[in-house]
């Protein structure tokens, strides 16, 4: 799934909500098999070896980036 097509799937939400989006749209790219590069590599350097870590950090860090990826769309529009 693009960006283009996760804001229209993410547009008019706010607040919990959308974070709760958020979510849905990692938790479906991590069944899917994808995995965003910079957001595996901060995870696991947070994760320091375990696994349930890493895999828990790789969530929080992959929708922070969402989250900056929609800001800055926003600001591009």
């Amino acid at each position: 799934m693009s960006l283009q097509d996760k804001l229209k799937r993410l547009d008019g939400l706010q607040g919990r909500l959308l974070e709760d989006e958020l979510y849905r749209v990692v938790g479906e790219e991590i069944e899917g098999g994808v995995k965003d590069a910079a957001a595996w590599v901060r995870a696991v350097a947070d994760g320091a070896g375990d696994d349930a870590a890493t895999k828990s950090m790789y969530i929080k860090h992959r929708v922070r980036r969402l989250q900056d990826e929609i800001l800055l769309d926003a600001r591009a529009s």
